[in-house]
This record gives C-alpha cells, structure tokens and sequence, in this order.
C-alpha cells in the first residue's frame, strides 16, 4: 500500500463515519450499531498500518467515540438539534443493549476498553504535517 492509498482509506473511513453520524442525527438508527461494530475494525487496521512505520497520518482518523464531544460534532457540521439526536443514539444503545455504546462495540486501546486515541504517533503526525 502506498502513503497516497493509505490517506484514501481515512479518507473512506472519515466519510463512512460522517454517514453513519449523519443517520443518528436523523434518529435512523436501525442498523447503526453493526456498522459502527464494521466501522470500527477498519479503524484498527488504519491504526496497525500506521503503528508499522510505514505511513503518516496526514489526515487524521476521527475518533471512534464521539461521547460528550460538542466541539467536534460542531466542527464537522452539526448544530444542536442533530447534536441531541446523535447523543440520543448512545441513550437508545444503553437501553436496548443494557451497555455504553464505547461498551457494546468493543473500543479497545492497549488490551483494555477505552475511549482510543492516537497515542505515541505525536512525532510521527508533527512529522507528517496533519491537523
């Protein structure tokens, strides 16, 4: 794989879950939850890739949960009410699936289940250029 076809795969995953946050905001949740789960191994492919050495992020994966994080979903273009409907998602995982959402679809970081971030990889994104 080459970095140009690696910054692509963020790109698809960036936009899958962009679509995936766009139907919770519309309170189309049917389904959401096995895409996330999907959603979700692709991310810990982009994140083994780069753990390899081999590729920089350039463009920067969004980040699996988006739990109380109003500064981002304003940033990539909600406003309140899509805001409520998407957090409304996490309440309706909670009380059809009896856990977090972070919980049901397994976010692991270091063998243990966590919020993920991007750890170590600070060097190698200053490197990179990315925001």
């Amino acid at each position: 794989m080459t970095q140009d076809r690696f910054d692509k795969l963020i790109k698809d995953y960036n936009d899958d879950f962009l679509h995936l946050l766009r139907r919770a905001s519309r309170k189309n949740y049917n389904g959401l939850l096995s895409s996330f789960k999907r959603l979700r191994d692709l991310y810990y492919a982009i994140i083994e890739f780069q753990d390899s050495g081999k590729y920089l992020f350039r463009i920067l994966p969004y980040p699996l949960s988006f739990r109380a994080n109003d500064d981002f979903l304003k940033e990539i273009g909600f406003d309140p009410a899509e805001m409520k409907n998407i957090y409304g998602f996490l309440e309706f995982v909670k009380t059809s699936q009896g856990e977090e959402f972070e919980e049901y679809i397994k976010i692991y970081v270091n063998g243990k289940r966590e919020t993920p971030r991007i750890a170590g990889n600070k060097q190698r994104i200053e490197q990179s250029g990315a925001k």
